[in-house]
This record gives structure tokens, sequence and C-alpha cells, in this order.
């Protein structure tokens, strides 16, 4: 199930496998939530917050994180820390 989080706050939560594929998905603050294996190939990062979010394996196109607001410290899908 594909699931819109336009403007919602889900920092902390846990959403392995999560299918997040909507068009919708901007402005969604994920500050360190646990994204591991979650599926964000047709999802719009644009001004998403991702700080400290665990996205361990995250299906995800490298593209997409230019329109991210904040990554720092959030764990990349190849196991890397980002600064």
């Amino acid at each position: 199930m594909n699931t819109a989080v336009r403007g919602t706050d889900l920092g902390r939560a846990e959403m392995v496998g999560a299918i997040l594929g909507s068009q919708e998905d901007g402005g969604a603050d994920l500050s360190g939530a646990y994204l591991s294996s979650a599926n964000m190939v047709g999802a719009s990062l644009r001004d998403v917050t991702l700080e400290g979010a665990d996205l361990t394996d995250a299906a995800v196109f490298s593209e997409q994180w230019v329109d991210c607001k904040f990554l720092k410290c959030a764990t990349m899908p190849d196991g890397t820390r980002h600064d």
C-alpha cells in the first residue's frame, strides 16, 4: 500500500519495508525514523527531513536526495553516514 505522508511528523517512527511512493510525500518530518528496506523510489523527497534516519537497504534513486531538506547524520542505503 502506498501511503502519502505530506507534511506529517513521523519522527522516530518504525517503517521497516514501508512503500513511500506518492508524489504527495513532500514536507514530511522523518527525523530519526527507521526506514530500513523502505521503497522510496516513487516518493517526492522535496523538503523532507531525514536527519538521523536509518535508510539502510532502502530503495531510492540518488537524484531524489537533492530535494531533501536535511540528511545530517542519516544512515544511507549503503550503510554510510551522511555528514
